[in-house]
């Protein structure tokens, strides 16, 4: 079995910060123009 070399873990705080941000950006981005008022589908099923 491999040994994966953990050097570094766990990454700085910043960098989890700027994961949140980039997604919390691109969520923002992704629903700014949905219409609130509109259906949401539901889960095949």
């Amino acid at each position: 079995m491999t040994t994966t070399n953990l050097a570094g873990y766990p990454p700085p705080y910043d960098t989890y910060r700027e994961a949140i941000g980039r997604e919390t950006r691109r969520f923002a981005d992704a629903v700014r123009d949905a219409d609130p008022a509109g259906a949401v589908p539901s889960c095949p099923g």
